[in-house]
């Protein structure tokens, strides 16, 4: 048995699991921590990730190296998405991560991240023909698979943080709202083999947005069970949720029972990505999926 530590450094979000590793393959979780530490925000102006979030994100990872350190870790595996990807200052980002943390952060291509975002569900879900809409901070994908088999993916280089950003100049939540579905859909006309998919396949929503729309939706439906894995969704339901959610302030979003108060101004963005991505693809029904990326590293 190995103990390792996941480090998943997301456009919004840094999180550590912590899990044990058997020798068949299978394994258990037991340590889970996340910080959100904005890294991919105002990153749209130059490029650049910006001090103060960088600051925060060093901060962060000092404290996952104690837990790790403390919990008898063998080893880490420490990946950076979106925000780190394209950011200019990179390199310099890195080197620092390096030298005061102690931890080596791999990049991860749009492929790579793709691919272990599918490996993640489909080691863990029953669904045989798949289209996944995983959105992140700075980055969303989609990806379709048939019986193990990938036949499409994009990674889109925008997100929920990002996306909130582009738009925040807009004079009331809704107009940005409407202007986020708008521009995502124009995306989606980009990529032509989503008008090939299969009429059997089942969409699965991945990411935190997911997971809070679960713990907003089970309260509304005092859905007894509080996890958010293989949790169906109507499309009508999670309009509804939408259309009060969007028509709200950010302090108003905050005391929102099951919405996390550091997500609640970038959910609006998130909300409506799900928005497009439904309307596009006539989706009457979705399955939210409990695991992603770092599951899929815990089994690649």
């Amino acid at each position: 048995m190995e103990k390792i530590g996941i480090i998943d450094l997301g456009s919004n979000t840094a999180r550590l699991v912590i899990a044990e590793l058997f020798t068949d393959g299978h394994y258990m979780v037991v340590d889970e921590l996340k910080e959100s530490v904005r890294l991919g925000q105002d990153m749209e102006r130059d490029g650049f990730l910006k001090p103060q979030r960088i600051a925060e994100t060093i901060k962060t990872l000092k404290m996952f190296k104690r837990l790790c350190d403390t919990s008898g870790v063998d080893r880490i595996i420490a990946v950076g998405t979106a925000a780190v990807r394209r950011a200019k200052n990179q390199r310099s980002f890195l080197d620092e991560i390096q030298v005061s943390c102690n931890i080596t952060i791999r990049v991860l291509s749009e492929e790579e991240e793709a691919l272990l975002v599918y490996r993640g569900v489909i080691n863990s879900m029953d669904i045989p023909k798949g289209l996944i809409l995983e959105i992140g901070g700075g980055s969303t994908k989609v990806i379709y698979y048939n019986r193990r088999n990938v036949l499409g993916f994009a990674s889109l280089p925008f997100g929920a943080v990002t996306l909130t950003d582009l738009f925040a100049s807009d004079p009331t939540p809704q107009e940005a709202a409407k202007h986020v579905e708008e521009f995502f859909t124009e995306q989606l006309k980009k990529l032509p083999w989503l008008s090939e998919i299969d009429p059997e396949t089942q969409m699965i929503g991945v990411g935190g947005s997911f997971r809070n729309l679960f713990k907003i939706s089970r309260l509304v439906r005092k859905y007894p069970l509080d996890t958010a894995h293989n949790y169906k969704m109507a499309t009508e339901d999670f309009v509804g949720i939408y259309d009060m959610l969007k028509a709200l302030d950010v302090d108003k979003r905050k005391k929102i029972k099951g919405l996390s108060p550091a997500r609640a101004d970038i959910m609006p963005a998130a909300m409506a990505i799900i928005k497009s991505f439904v309307t596009h693809m006539n989706v009457e029904t979705f399955t939210i999926g409990g695991s992603g990326l770092r599951e899929g590293l815990m089994v690649n």
